[in-house]
């Protein structure tokens, strides 16, 4: 009696290293090729905006501007609000922006911002008891963090 050998089936092991035919096509899938393109494009993307906002950003210091907004001056219960404007013109971030009005009877009104980016700003307002409008208002930057 001899025995053949029989032939290989799909229920018998390949040889390690062999792929079956019937398991994965070769190459990468239309799928494949437009998720790589995706992920590459977004990735090239951050790294433009990254270099763009690197070069086009200026390195000027924080340069801290107020101004009194008269207009929209009110008065409620015998207390005069003024509000005011502080405006960063340099490039740099500050943070505690601490601004200081004073009226030539020495009544004085500080405040504090708590942050300005570069370029921002922002409003507060000040309260004293007589009107700051007749003239004699003094506003100083007083002192501000680099973050």
């Amino acid at each position: 009696m001899t025995e053949e050998a029989a032939p290989n089936t799909r229920d018998e092991e390949a040889p390690s290293g062999s792929q079956d035919q019937g398991q994965r096509p070769k190459g990468r899938t239309a799928a494949e090729w437009i998720t790589l393109a995706l992920g590459a494009a977004v990735l090239l993307a951050l790294v433009g905006l990254i270099v763009y906002q690197f070069l086009s950003t200026g390195n000027a210091p924080a340069s801290i501007e107020v101004t009194p907004l008269y207009g929209e001056m009110r008065t409620i219960e015998g207390a005069y609000y003024l509000p005011v404007e502080v405006h960063n013109a340099g490039d740099r971030a500050a943070s505690d922006v601490r601004v200081e009005a004073s009226l030539e009877d020495g009544e004085r009104s500080p405040v504090t911002v708590p942050f300005l980016d570069g370029g921002e700003t922002a409003r507060a307002t000040l309260v004293f008891s007589r009107s700051p409008s007749g003239g004699g208002l003094q506003l100083d930057v007083q002192s501000y963090l680099e973050p």
